[in-house]
């Protein structure tokens, strides 16, 4: 389901790695990486496969299914390993994504959590799409510290948007400076 959204990335889209049958899609997730995409120097990284689980909001199943997409500096490549143990626990029922779910502990990083929000980086390159009666929607993994977590559930999600925005982070540097103290 979701290489009909990847082939259309970018023309630079260069390895998809441990793409196998589509009937092993439901049992193992598989991440692609796309080299100077959406800029020199920067990679992205994106899951295939979870969309083949149904899609959980509030508990509710429903027709809109989810693959993850993230970006960062060439130089760190943890941010795949982190949509892959993201991955493995939505496949697996531990955990379920939806725009504004804080993934906790994901990576060995100050910014060791992973937020979930509608891409922005890519222009409209990971659109919602529609296949038959099923949307496929893409949500950017966005690596946050523990206090931008604990900030975003204290005061919502929109305000720890407004508040990275504010302080103009930089999303591709996974060693950035925290915009929250604890």
């Amino acid at each position: 389901m979701s290489a009909v959204s990847i082939s259309t990335v970018n023309n630079q889209l260069t390895k998809a790695f441990g793409v196998r049958d589509q009937l092993s899609f439901t049992k193992i997730p598989h991440i692609f990486c796309a080299h100077d995409v959406p800029e020199s120097g920067v990679t992205s990284y994106g899951t295939i496969g979870i969309s083949a689980i149904s899609s959980r909001n509030n508990g509710k199943v429903n027709n809109i299914h989810v693959e993850l997409v993230g970006a960062s500096y060439t130089r760190y490549r943890e941010l795949s390993l982190g949509l892959l143990i993201i991955a493995e626990r939505v496949i697996s029922g531990e955990w379920t994504c939806c725009p504004g779910t804080i993934f906790p502990g994901v990576l060995n990083q100050i910014h060791s959590e992973i937020y979930l929000m509608p891409p922005i980086l890519w222009d409209d390159k990971f659109r919602t799409i529609t296949i038959g009666d099923t949307q496929l929607a893409w949500l950017q993994a966005i690596p946050i510290s523990k206090s931008e977590a604990n900030f975003a559930r204290k005061y919502g999600t929109n305000a720890l948007e407004s508040i990275l925005e504010d302080n103009e982070i930089d999303l591709f540097d996974l060693e950035r400076r925290q915009v929250i103290k604890d």
